[in-house]
């Protein structure tokens, strides 16, 4: 399995290009909110327990894509360095214990002037 990571800044059009992979390759999206979106019920927003809920729930679903080998999954992320490291990390030996690859794209916007 290829995990190609979008992280960006918020509005850099992460999605979007996410959104065109799929279109063009066929690949599968996980997009950041679905996790984000299933732990607001749970805890308050922003709380260490909603991140490290957040956190399993993606580490949880990247295992399981790797073990079946499902193709190419893209995922979108305002990645914080250096707070979102030890995520990174995590990520990172998750897809190389499964003999997968992991394939980091930083999108920044560039601005005319």
């Amino acid at each position: 399995m290829k995990l190609i990571f979008l992280h960006g800044p918020p509005a850099v059009g992460k999605y979007t290009i996410a959104k065109e992979l799929e279109a063009r390759i066929g690949c599968s999206i996980f997009h950041n909110h679905l996790t984000i979106d299933a732990a607001r019920p749970i805890f308050e927003f922003g709380s260490e327990n909603f991140w490290k809920l957040v956190y399993d729930l993606r580490l949880t679903c990247f295992r399981a894509a790797a073990k079946q080998d499902i193709g190419i999954l893209v995922y979108t992320s305002c990645y914080d360095h250096p707070n979102d490291l030890s995520f990174f990390v995590e990520i990172e030996e998750t897809m190389y214990r499964w003999g997968s690859e992991l394939l980091p794209v930083y999108l920044r916007s560039v601005l005319s002037g």
